[in-house]
């Protein structure tokens, strides 16, 4: 028994990794714990009962008590203001050990035994206060040695002055209506009898503990949809969490409420408009069609309460979704990216409903992960194998080694030739290839910047084998002009694919991880770096030549050697970058 206890008290002080030892005094800060991954994500099955009416000085009752078929063997207990100083002290019983905390003692009551419970009554001493003082009690709830919850916060509550009268006759309406828990928000309350809930994970509603929630309810009284929205609580860096209704299971044309938070602790919301090929869209949006109700933060985690109208254009293009009457998939998503007027890449999680939903008929939804259409994965990797990939190694081969192998042929041609036709021609047929399978997957042509550019990058990509094939001969007077022409354009055609796959980074379609960026610009780097390498033996191998043998009475290459061990480490690095970049695309390997 005395051994059981034991662990399930050093259970409480593992996950509470704050805890500071001074003169033998032991404290706890479990407010700070935000990202304990091996704590249970979500509200525990426990309430949190504080007896109203807090007068300075005064004792009330606190109960920690259990839901319905559930017990617990430990538990600790403190109380916290808002700023996170620990406040009053506990009455000491045979059920509770008291702790000094800070140089504060009784400030913090731990289990004295490992008894299943079902409720834990204590008593509290409220500290002395000459203005109110609004704060919280913050509770760490054992099951068993493997699981256990922290951070469970009753809502705020206010201890007033001596001479005050009790907080419902002297507080203000605001302050009376500061809530800081789920249950206080009741955004759970009503699932599938009042409103439509889709969480992450599925049917997360049931236990109270989403990761992420949106919930719709239609209020027949005044004719407007509520939406809320509750984000991921461990996410320190979590900035926004969005919802949204579409025709297709997908991020395509789909009207979105976004919920977002600033560096001001503020929240807000927004309506925005996805087309499928760009980010989100709030400028081409009536934002007349929402507004919100309620927005705060709950543990950290963002909260938000939106009245939309039922049908109406919902951007300039006319677009009309009338909630009443159709059916549409339901769209969640969170992350961390918030730029200007837009949200970025939802990093934490997107799900997309299994089916249609008619949000005006309460129902339980389920949703699978977003993923990215087979043909678009194929476009997409294609693209970086041509332009990453094949069309780096044979711009190089022609700039930088056309006589590194004198006196050897391959099918009749100089070994540069070859190899540089083979990429060449290679990146001509996935690029045809890719244009022809991502209309195919679409149906029609979006205006984008990604896609405009793709559409140059394709043209050109026709001219220059044209080109190529009616070049002048090679002692042409026209052929240093075709020769600077075909380079220019070859360069010109490779910048501007590499600028196109970069804009589809941002592409909700595409799901592609905002780290890409980073690969890319290592990519640039490296390319144009190894460039500035082969340019400097070049130029030190003909300074080489003229000063041993004069100028043009050899075209043998100095530093050959080094030459080509380079264009081998180049290669090799270009391929790890090609490799890299088609495993993050499709298989999305997050942070």
């Amino acid at each position: 028994m005395k051994s059981k206890i034991f662990v399930i008290y050093c259970v409480i002080l593992f996950i509470e990794n704050s805890l500071q030892f001074s003169n033998s005094e032991i404290c706890s800060d479990i407010v700070a714990q935000n990202d304990l991954n091996q704590a249970q994500i979500g509200r525990a099955p426990i309430s949190i009962d504080v007896q109203t009416g807090i007068i300075a000085r005064s004792t009330i009752s606190v109960t920690i008590r259990a839901n319905e078929n559930f017990q617990f063997e430990g538990f600790e207990i403190q109380a916290r203001t808002q700023d996170g100083e620990i406040i009053g002290r506990f009455q000491s019983s045979d059920e509770i050990n008291l702790v000094k905390c800070y140089g504060k003692i009784d400030t913090v009551a731990i289990h004295a035994n490992d008894n299943l419970k079902t409720k834990v009554q204590l008593l509290w001493e409220a500290p002395d206060v000459n203005e109110n003082l609004i704060f919280y009690f913050v509770v760490t709830v054992v099951e068993s040695f493997d699981k256990f919850w922290i951070q469970q916060r009753s809502s705020l509550n206010v201890i007033l002055p001596n001479n005050d009268q009790l907080p419902n006759e002297n507080l203000s309406k605001d302050e009376i209506s500061i809530h800081n828990d789920d249950n206080e928000i009741d955004i759970y309350n009503g699932c599938s009898e009042t409103k439509s809930c889709f969480g992450i994970p599925n049917f997360c509603f049931r236990g109270r503990n989403c990761h992420t929630l949106m919930t719709v309810t239609f209020n027949e009284e005044n004719d407007l949809f509520t939406f809320e929205f509750l984000s991921t609580r461990f996410s320190n860096n979590q900035n926004y969490v969005s919802g949204g209704v579409s025709l297709s299971p997908s991020m395509g044309a789909a009207s979105v409420i976004e919920c977002v938070r600033f560096p001001t602790g503020q929240v807000n919301a927004y309506a925005s408009w996805t087309l499928g090929t760009t980010a989100a869209q709030r400028g081409i949006v009536d934002q007349n069609l929402i507004n919100i109700t309620h927005g705060s933060l709950i543990d950290g985690r963002i909260y938000c309460k939106v009245d939309r109208v039922p049908s109406g254009a919902v951007n300039t293009q006319g677009t009309d979704f009338d909630l009443r009457n159709t059916e549409f998939y339901l769209l969640i998503a969170s992350g961390t990216n918030v730029a200007g007027n837009a949200v970025g890449y939802h990093d934490i999680n997107a799900v997309v409903s299994v089916n249609t939903v008619l949000l005006t008929t309460p129902t339980e939804v389920f949703g699978f992960e977003m993923t990215v259409s087979p043909l678009l994965l194929i476009h997409g990797s294609f693209m970086i194998v041509a332009w990453i990939g094949l069309t780096s190694i044979g711009i190089v081969m022609a700039r930088h080694f056309k006589s590194s192998w004198q006196n050897k042929k391959t099918c009749g041609k100089d070994i540069w030739f070859t190899y540089h036709v083979i990429c060449m021609c290679m990146t001509w047929a996935l690029t045809l290839a890719g244009f022809i399978i991502i209309f195919i997957d679409t149906g029609e042509f979006h205006t984008s910047v990604h896609s405009i550019l793709g559409c140059f990058v394709l043209a050109l990509s026709f001219i220059q084998p044209i080109g190529a094939i009616f070049r002048p001969g090679p002692k042409d007077n026209s052929r240093p002009l075709f020769n600077w022409m075909h380079k220019a354009f070859g360069n010109i055609t490779h910048l501007l694919a590499i600028i196109t796959i970069f804009y589809a980074v941002g592409l909700p379609r595409a799901l592609l991880p905002q780290y890409t960026m980073y690969v890319l610009v290592a990519f640039v780097v490296f390319y144009l770096f190894m460039h500035i390498i082969f340019n400097s033996i070049d130029i030190c191998g003909k300074m080489r030549v003229e000063k041993s043998l004069g100028v043009g009475e050899s075209k043998s290459t100095p530093y050959n050697v080094l030459q080509k061990t380079l264009l081998g480490l180049f290669v090799i690095v270009i391929l790890l970058f090609v490799i890299g970049l088609l495993l993050i695309f499709n298989l999305d390997i997050s942070d």
